[in-house]
């Protein structure tokens, strides 16, 4: 079974708890400095450097898992798990990463939609 783009209960839940303006500046975050770590696990990659890799990934996880971004969160989860072992020559890396890329550009549109449409 897939994962959706967003989990809107916990994107709930997080807005209960922590209100509408926190969670909107959380969610500016999240989209700046996803991609930054989304351009650090190439970079790593690229030079082989798997212990950077597997750092972005789990950055990436914990902070996606945390605002419901679930299908994002799974990607880089395996990412993370595949780069665990400190090896990258699994040959299925690229083609996760670049599944990673298109995952973040689906949790950025459903992101930015919810904060228009909850304005």
């Amino acid at each position: 079974m897939s994962e959706p783009t967003l989990d809107m209960t916990i994107l709930a839940s997080l807005v209960e708890t922590a209100g509408d303006e926190f969670v909107r500046s959380l969610i500016d975050d999240f989209i700046a400095e996803s991609g930054e770590m989304i351009d650090v696990m190439h970079k790593a990659l690229a030079v082989h450097d798997a212990a950077t890799l597997h750092r972005a990934a789990h950055t990436l996880k914990s902070s996606g898992g945390y605002l419901g971004v679930t299908a994002l969160t799974v990607r880089a989860r395996d990412l993370e798990a595949i780069s665990h072992g400190g090896s990258l020559a699994d040959a299925s890396l690229v083609s996760q990463l670049s599944g990673l890329d298109a995952e973040f550009e689906l949790a950025r549109a459903a992101l930015t939609a919810w904060q228009q449409s909850a304005s």
